[in-house]
């Protein structure tokens, strides 16, 4: 269980505080190894808009076949527009990628960026793909 505990990140587990020489947990005499995407930030966060969360989770996938290295979090909760964008920003991804309905029906995903004052774009997923690949 602690294991689990560590690779989530956590600094305790359910019995108390994990021990590891890494410094990260403290010393208590073995090896508590932090997986490599600990304390990394998102590259892209989904976010979908309306009916469309099946287009949403294929999307995703394909990215990430497409893009290794890539991290990419699905809005899994519920929401309106607004609080799911707000929930991109605070994750610390680069760009947020949206998938309304309107991108859905056209196979085009929206891209803003978080991070820097640049245009939106709408562009097709093998675009797409090319951007987010530059990106990680």
């Amino acid at each position: 269980i602690e294991e689990k505990y560590a690779e989530l990140g956590r600094a305790d587990g359910p019995l108390g505080p994990l021990g590891g020489s890494s410094g990260i947990f403290g010393d208590s005499g073995y090896e508590t190894p932090m997986p490599d995407s600990v304390g990394r930030y998102l590259d892209a966060y989904l976010v979908a808009a309306g009916n469309v969360s099946e287009v949403a989770l294929t999307s995703s996938e394909q990215i990430r076949s497409q893009c290794q290295g890539l991290r990419l979090q699905n809005h899994c909760g519920g929401g309106s527009f607004k609080s799911q964008m707000k929930k991109a920003d605070r994750s610390g991804a680069k760009v947020a990628l949206i998938i309304g309905e309107d991108e859905a029906a056209a196979g085009q995903i929206t891209i803003k960026y978080l991070r820097e004052d640049r245009q939106q774009q709408t562009l097709p997923l093998s675009e797409v793909v090319k951007l987010l690949n530059k990106l990680s």
